[in-house]
C-alpha cells in the first residue's frame, strides 16, 4: 500500500469500494460504525478500516506489521 497524504487521499478513495471509504472514514475519526452486512461488504469496510490504520502508523514514522515481519 501505498502511503495516503492529505493531498492524494480523495484520489486514493476514489476508486474504492464504498464500504472500504466508511471503515477508512470510521478509523480517521477513531470511531467504528457498526454495521450489519454481507461477509464481503464486512470484509472490504474491515479492509479500509485496517489499511488506515496501518497508513497513520506509517505516515507517523512507525513500522507497520508488514516491516515488522520483514
Amino acid at each position: 500500500m501505498n502511503i495516503v497524504t492529505k493531498s492524494n487521499r480523495k484520489e486514493y478513495l476514489n476508486d474504492k469500494q464504498r464500504a472500504y471509504v466508511i471503515g477508512w472514514l470510521a478509523a480517521e475519526s477513531n470511531g467504528c460504525e457498526a454495521i450489519s452486512a454481507d461477509p464481503k461488504t464486512m470484509y472490504y469496510y474491515e479492509q479500509g478500516y485496517n489499511d488506515c490504520k496501518a497508513n497513520e502508523y506509517t505516515v507517523d514514522g512507525q513500522p507497520t506489521s508488514q516491516e515488522l515481519a520483514s
